[in-house]
């Protein structure tokens, strides 16, 4: 009888323990306004080279735990990458930048029959490498660490018992830093150009409920 009742109390406890994995690429307005400047001030040519904001390509992987009925948390890590070029007098400047991102990630969780509904936000730290040739062939490379926060909505439909398509919504904000290479730092002005972004972003991709 013991066993029954133990048997029938494990099988009315809720099993929380499913894991989610996504895959997924995205378009981000990107605003960084010290780099803005540098690049506008020095290499523009006379045009604007890059604008408030401007659309960055971004790749991003998440694996998420169900720890409850309606909360998930998880990790999520993105790549974002970049380039600017100008020409003056045949010659032809580059910037080029990879920006990394790893957030602890939490949400709140809505789902039923073929959806699921995630509302939360993370925070984690920053990655930023750049390199740089100024009219020639020699690059400069240049590194930085940071944090960031993002909030996000994100919501997926069935395809399948186990694959959903996805898509998301977000805002986030990178403390990136100030780039330095051979310690040297990118100087706008006389000042330290730091590469601290402010992001809103739409991503599209599938993930997989185990």
């Amino acid at each position: 009888m013991k066993k029954q009742l133990m048997l029938l109390l494990l099988l009315s406890v809720p099993m929380f323990a499913q894991w989610e994995l996504r895959g997924s690429m995205g378009l981000n307005m990107v605003n960084m306004p010290d780099l803005r400047d540098y690049l506008n001030g020095n290499f523009s040519a006379g045009g604007s080279l890059e604008n408030d904001f401007n659309s960055k390509i971004e790749f991003g992987i998440e694996a998420g735990n169900m720890v409850s009925a309606t909360y998930q948390t998880g990790a999520e890590a993105t790549a974002q990458i970049s380039s600017y070029t100008s020409s003056l007098g045949g010659n032809q400047y580059e910037f080029n930048y990879q920006s990394y991102s790893l957030s602890s990630m939490h949400y709140y969780v809505l789902q039923g029959k073929g959806y699921r509904l995630k509302f939360g936000g993370g925070a984690g730290p920053r990655f930023f490498t750049s390199s740089e040739k100024i009219y020639t062939n020699q690059t400069i490379n240049r590194t930085s660490f940071g944090a960031g926060v993002v909030a996000k909505i994100d919501a997926s439909t069935a395809i399948s018992n186990d694959v959903y398509a996805y898509i998301a919504f977000d805002l986030r904000y990178d403390y990136n830093g100030e780039p330095e290479g051979d310690g040297k730092k990118i100087l706008y002005g006389g000042s330290p150009v730091s590469v601290n972004a402010l992001s809103a972003g739409i991503k599209l991709g599938v993930s997989l409920i185990l």
